[in-house]
């Protein structure tokens, strides 16, 4: 079976008294109908805490969305929405990391488990998480699938020097 993956930087989701986390959330659906995604990872929802809903798209399709989000921390959050297909190998998720709260949600599927992380901002937390995030990558067995964002700034990355530390870290502590 082939499952499109997809990943958005929703910048809120969250409720605003005027329903604009609600459109936006629709608007991310239609989207992933559009381009045939089953798998949208979202960053920076904005929302707080964990756990998951359903969204009813029409009469009959009807998406799951599970979420991670922090109460210390406003620009961060994780989710994912999966689609009916997607849904099918579902098996379960789990929210990493208490001291990152909303940094990262890990999804099982049937023989992979997907990992939407958004890393902190600053060097010295980005550095431990990536830490951590190797630990937990260490202790998983099957595949692996990681999707999300190391907070690069986004001018020239192939060039960068933050960047290009990032990507040197990760290999360095194996990940």
């Amino acid at each position: 079976m082939e499952i499109g993956i997809g990943t958005v930087n929703a910048s809120t989701l969250c409720y605003d008294g005027k329903g604009i986390g609600a459109i936006k959330l629709y608007q991310i659906i239609f989207e992933m109908r559009l381009y045939d995604i089953d798998i949208m990872r979202i960053s920076e929802t904005r929302w707080r805490g964990i756990g998951s809903f359903y969204v009813q798209y029409d009469t009959r399709t009807v998406y799951k969305v599970l979420y991670f989000g922090s109460h210390r921390d406003p620009s961060a959050g994780v989710a994912i929405i999966l689609s009916p297909k997607a849904q099918l190998l579902y098996e379960s998720h789990f929210a990493h990391f208490p001291t990152y709260p909303g940094r990262l949600l890990s999804v099982s599927l049937t023989n992979t488990d997907i990992f939407m992380m958004n890393a902190p901002q600053t060097a010295g937390e980005r550095q431990i998480f990536l830490v951590h995030l190797r630990d937990v990558f260490q202790a998983r067995e099957g595949d692996l699938f990681l999707m999300g964002d190391f907070n690069e700034d986004g001018t020239a990355k192939a060039k960068s020097p933050k960047f290009l530390y990032i990507l040197n870290h990760c290999a360095n502590i194996q990940l």
